[in-house]
């Protein structure tokens, strides 16, 4: 008797729960010409929790539609959003954001856009005060608390976001993009920054990227979305590649090379359909 195969993106890993559910989700967006543009599912996706799950796509398959109705931002058409089992209808305090491009507020210091999300919560002053230096020291940038957004370099502003999504301690993490606009050098040291941060599977962590690199050297699963419309999981890959790791050695690994080639050819045939369309 063999054993029934779970669907792409539900998840068969057993003694974890699921942090973050996706079932049976349609996302429908008008037309400037009043029409229906079916650009995502049905879809349904698990991941576990502490689990990273990096997704890749083609430009426009909806990758960050899929984030944003996790966070709540955006209603699904149909189908259902969880967060540890409960529905989402709307921004959770559980989960924090960090965007391709960076929300700080240019007129407050790198420490107060770090601790606004703990002054938003209520948090007293005190407490506040101390978990920001905290994370001023986890990211480095000490040196830097009293300097506004335009004074620092474009990894500096990185990490800043970094700390103001991780400060409030969410157990969800959604990434759009993070590293998008960083050189290669930065971008890999804020790589291997984020590895350090999330270390030890405490956070959930769902990373939309266009690096295939970067999502088979970050996660602990690959999923690729299909070109829309109408945008599902056409593969579901575990890396398999034990925790720590060196980004720098990571590309000699052999499961890297297989899943890297495996990965591509999936992404190409895709690319290619959503351009023949």
């Amino acid at each position: 008797m063999t054993s029934a195969v779970p669907p792409p993106g539900v998840s068969d890993a057993p003694g974890s729960g699921v942090m973050i559910a996706l079932r049976d989700v349609v996302r429908h967006f008008r037309r400037p010409d009043g029409g229906i543009y079916p650009a995502l599912g049905p879809i349904s996706l698990d991941v576990a929790t502490g689990e990273f799950v990096a997704v890749v796509g083609p430009s426009g398959c909806g990758k960050s539609t899929l984030l944003h109705m996790v966070a709540g931002l955006h209603p699904p058409t149909s189908g259902s959003v969880l967060l540890g089992g409960a529905p989402v209808y709307g921004v959770s305090r559980t989960v924090g954001f960090l965007f391709q491009d960076d929300a700080l507020l240019p007129w407050r210091t790198v420490a107060e856009n770090i601790g606004l999300g703990l002054r938003l919560r209520k948090v007293s002053p005190a407490e506040t005060h101390r978990r920001t230096g905290e994370w001023l020291a986890r990211v480095g940038l000490e040196q830097f608390a009293d300097h506004y957004p335009a004074q620092l370099s474009g990894g500096m502003r990185k990490r800043t976001s970094i700390a103001q999504a991780l400060i409030s301690d969410p157990s969800v993490i959604l990434m759009d993009e993070p590293f998008a606009h960083l050189d290669a050098q930065t971008r890999y040291l804020m790589q291997m920054d984020l590895l350090d941060l999330c270390a030890g599977g405490g956070r959930t962590i769902l990373f939309v990227t266009h690096d295939l690199d970067e999502a088979i050297g970050l996660a602990d699963r690959v999923v690729v979305l299909s070109a829309g419309p109408n945008s599902r999981i056409c593969a579901d890959e575990r890396v398999g590649i034990a925790r720590p790791r060196d980004l720098l050695t990571l590309r000699g690994h052999p499961r890297f090379g297989e899943l890297s080639a495996l990965l591509w050819r999936i992404l190409y045939e895709q690319v290619r359909g959503s351009y023949a369309r």
